[in-house]
């Protein structure tokens, strides 16, 4: 998602972060420059699922991607990684390499349920790979009107009951996102001055504020 987003086409890639996991190349050979000044993306296709899901079966699989990015050049200030919405092998590499954990969560029950999963899988990663990485915030996504019901409302109040300092400012729906990525560029340089950009801005101040970015 991340690679279209910045305008790339996932399938021209001349090198994805699969060829890194599976060291056919080092990590600096895959970094590719982005129009947005000062971000650069190794970039991912659906070869990189496939190699996700043989991860498991491979010597130190769950540690490349930790092991890979000791190698990036030394200007790199902030390393996000993009991972699935599910809890596949590719995330937990992803949890083994990282400081913080960032989630979203759309307010539903059923979205809201699928938390603790992740929280479990991130502890044991705790215990047995990497002791300094946390849940760091949990963010609402795609926030309905008050006006579409009380069910969003309802499970905004449970998100924060439950998870009180972990949850961050809510961000609202907005089409603007969708024709952002359709356009293959980031929301803050497609619609800068959108209600919902805004939204990622307070969302980005309050991980700031943190010291989690």
């Amino acid at each position: 998602t991340v690679t279209q987003w910045m305008g790339l086409q996932p399938d021209e890639a001349e090198l994805t972060l699969a060829d890194v996991l599976l060291r056919k190349e080092p990590i600096a050979n895959a970094i590719v420059a982005t129009d947005v000044p000062g971000v650069k993306i190794i970039p991912g296709n659906d070869h990189l699922h496939a190699v996700g899901l043989q991860l498991p079966a491979m010597r130190g699989g769950e540690v490349r991607l930790r092991n890979a990015l000791k190698d990036l050049p030394s200007d790199v200030d902030l390393v996000l990684i993009d991972c699935p919405g599910s809890l596949q092998s590719i995330s937990i590499s992803a949890m083994v390499a990282a400081d913080h954990v960032i989630t979203v969560a759309f307010p539903t029950m059923k979205e809201i349920q699928g938390i603790p999963a992740l929280m479990d899988a991130l502890e044991e990663v705790r215990e047995l790979l990497n002791d300094r990485v946390r849940l760091s915030g949990i963010i609402p996504c795609m926030v309905p009107p008050s006006s579409q019901g009380k069910v969003y409302s309802e499970a905004l109040s449970l998100l924060s009951r439950t998870y009180g300092d972990l949850v961050t400012p809510a961000v609202r729906r907005s089409s603007q996102v969708a024709v952002s990525h359709a356009a293959g560029s980031p929301l803050p340089v497609h619609a800068p001055r959108e209600r919902v950009t805004r939204d990622y801005r307070d969302v980005y101040a309050w991980f700031h504020k943190r010291g989690v970015v």
